[in-house]
């Protein structure tokens, strides 16, 4: 059987975990998406430029934070 999992924040094997405690064997999983971004055909290790629509989504998102450049003082 397939399931479909959608996490939006998760710990490194959750998913593996989760199907232990269910008694549901996990033998792959594969991510589709990270965010708003879809992975489409890439295979691992490999990647892509982001498109110019992409990363002013990201930007848009919610969970965007751009970094200060200023040092705290102590």
């Amino acid at each position: 059987s397939w399931l479909r999992v959608i996490l939006k924040e998760g710990r490194n094997r959750q998913i593996r975990e989760m199907g232990q405690l269910t008694g549901l064997p996990v033998h792959k999983i594969i991510r589709v998406r990270i965010g708003t971004l879809l992975l489409g055909n890439l295979k691992p290790r490999q990647w892509r430029y982001l498109t110019a629509k992409e990363i002013q989504d990201l930007k848009s998102s919610k969970a965007y934070k751009p970094r200060s450049h200023a040092k705290k003082r102590r």
